[in-house]
């Protein structure tokens, strides 16, 4: 019976799958250490190394391919970007009258639709890194909105404050000035934009790399792009139809 158990105790079981090596061990490796890379149980001695072959795969794809076949790759959905882009100047030339009358719209432009898209490229960046680790499953999708959209709309809140306080900075000049009568519409419809440009950049961030992903099988990586282009459009065009309401034509 003792050589039995003894022989049982130095056989090594190892069970291969896609992700996980188990093996049985009948001494502990004195470089391995509960702190370290490996999980291992003293007791069982047992020994899980997490093993991702499809990051393997994606890295070698990388090495393989030429640096032509990944300029084409990227430049065909770039210059498609770019096009759709172009489109916000048509957007930009509809309120011109506007836009002349209320300059202020003008400067803060950018910081507006600058501050949407890095609201949505945050939310991007964490919907792919989750659908590459497998965080993100098809079950889970609207449980992941869900909590993104709470989350934009708090971020949306915060931003909001800051974008006030530097508008009213702005405005102290004005004031020293004399020019005061549209100081308060301005502020509220610039703050109230740039409240409408984050939570909706972050809905859109959320849902598209979930869409490209589950529903047309495409790389969700490429919505990062899509959503600097779509916030910089409807970033556009929500500061002018918002400010064309508070403001007047």
């Amino acid at each position: 019976m003792t050589d039995e158990k003894d022989n049982t105790n130095e056989e090594v079981i190892e069970v291969v799958s896609d992700v996980v090596v188990v093996g049985e061990a009948p001494h502990t490796p004195s470089n391995l250490t509960e702190d370290g890379d490996d999980n291992f149980d003293e007791k069982s001695g047992l020994i899980a190394q997490n093993i991702k072959p499809e990051e393997n795969i994606i890295e070698d794809q990388y090495w393989e391919s030429s640096v032509w076949k990944v300029v084409r790759q990227r430049s065909t959905w770039l210059i498609f970007l770019l096009f759709i882009q172009s489109f916000s100047s048509f957007i930009l030339a509809s309120f011109e009258k506007l836009l002349s009358k209320h300059v202020i719209i003008t400067l803060f432009l950018t910081m507006l639709i600058g501050t949407g898209g890095n609201t949505g490229a945050q939310s991007t960046v964490l919907v792919v890194r989750g659908l590459a680790t497998g965080v993100i499953t098809k079950d889970k999708i609207k449980k992941v909105i869900w909590k993104e959209a709470r989350i934009g709309l708090v971020l949306s809140l915060i931003l909001c404050v800051i974008g006030a306080v530097r508008v009213l900075v702005h405005d102290v000049f004005k004031l020293v000035n004399g020019s005061s009568d549209q100081i308060l519409p301005e502020l509220f419809a610039l703050t109230l934009s740039l409240f409408l440009i984050v939570w909706i950049s972050v809905i859109i961030g959320t849902g598209l790399p979930l869409f490209l992903h589950f529903v047309l099988k495409w790389d969700p990586a490429n919505a990062g792009p899509t959503v600097a282009v779509m916030m910089d459009i409807m970033g556009v065009f929500i500061i002018c139809l918002v400010c064309a309401t508070v403001l007047g034509t």
